[in-house]
C-alpha cells in the first residue's frame, strides 16, 4: 500500500504545524524553522526524512570562472557575517550591499550583472560568503513528495564545471548541511524538471572528465 507523506513542521512558538500538501509545505518553510519532518506511513510507524543528493549520474566540479556570481539572495545571519567580516555594521551593509530587504531575507547588489563582491572573477568575501553560495551548483528541492539536493536548473544550462560520471561529491555531509540551513534560512527552491538533466546528458554525451 502507498505511503501518505505528511510533512510536521515545529517551531518553538507553534510546534506540530502539519501540511499533506506539496505547496503548503513549501509556503511553510518560508515562515518556519525545520525542526523535525516525519513521514506518517498509513500501515503506521513513523521515519525522520533525511535530506538527499541527487546526482543523475552528473558530477561537478568549480572551474572558479565566476559565470554563477550574479546577486545572492542572503539571510539575516549572512548579513551579519558579512559585516562581521568587513567590520560594518548590519544595517551598513543594508544599505550599502543589499538592494533588497525584507527584514528576513535580501538581495546583493550588482556591479555589471555580477556580485558585488566579486572582483576579478574572485570572491572578496570568501571566507563568509552567503550560505547559498557554498551551495552551488545544488539547491534543495521538493522532488515526488522527497526532500532532494540536486542541481539547479541554471547549472545545468550553464555551468562548464558539471559533466557526465558517476564520481562522488567531495565533502557530501558538508554539502548537505548546507542544505538543511539554506531550507531554515531561505525555504525550499524552484524543483528541476527531469528534462533539464536530460537535456544535459543528451548535450554532454561525448564529454567526460
Amino acid at each position: 500500500m502507498a505511503s501518505e507523506i505528511i510533512y510536521i513542521i515545529s517551531s518553538p512558538s507553534q510546534p506540530g504545524i502539519t501540511s499533506s500538501s506539496a505547496i503548503s509545505f513549501l509556503q511553510l518553510t518560508i515562515n518556519f524553522k525545520i525542526y523535525k519532518l516525519f513521514i506518517f506511513h498509513k500501515n503506521g510507524g513513523e521515519s525522520i526524512v533525511k535530506l538527499k543528493l541527487k546526482q543523475e549520474g552528473i558530477c561537478w566540479t568549480c572551474r572558479m570562472c565566476g559565470k554563477c556570481c550574479d546577486s545572492p539572495t542572503v539571510s539575516k545571519k549572512d548579513i551579519g557575517n558579512i559585516g562581521g567580516f568587513l567590520k560594518i555594521s548590519f544595517n551598513e551593509v543594508v544599505k550599502k550591499y543589499l538592494k533588497e530587504y525584507d527584514g528576513v531575507r535580501g538581495i546583493l547588489k550588482e556591479v555589471n550583472g555580477k556580485c558585488i563582491f566579486l572582483k576579478g572573477n574572485k570572491c572578496s568575501i570568501y571566507k563568509v560568503r552567503p550560505i547559498i553560495c557554498r551551495l552551488r551548483p545544488f539547491s534543495p528541492q521538493l522532488d515526488n513528495n522527497e526532500i532532494v539536493l540536486t542541481y539547479d536548473r541554471w547549472f545545468l544550462d550553464n555551468c562548464p564545471g558539471l559533466y557526465i560520471g558517476n564520481a562522488p561529491i567531495d565533502n557530501e555531509e558538508v554539502y548537505l548541511k548546507y542544505g538543511i540551513a539554506v531550507i531554515n534560512n531561505l525555504g525550499l527552491e524552484e524543483p528541476t524538471p527531469q528534462h533539464y538533466f536530460e537535456k544535459f546528458k543528451k548535450r554532454n554525451s561525448r564529454i567526460t572528465k
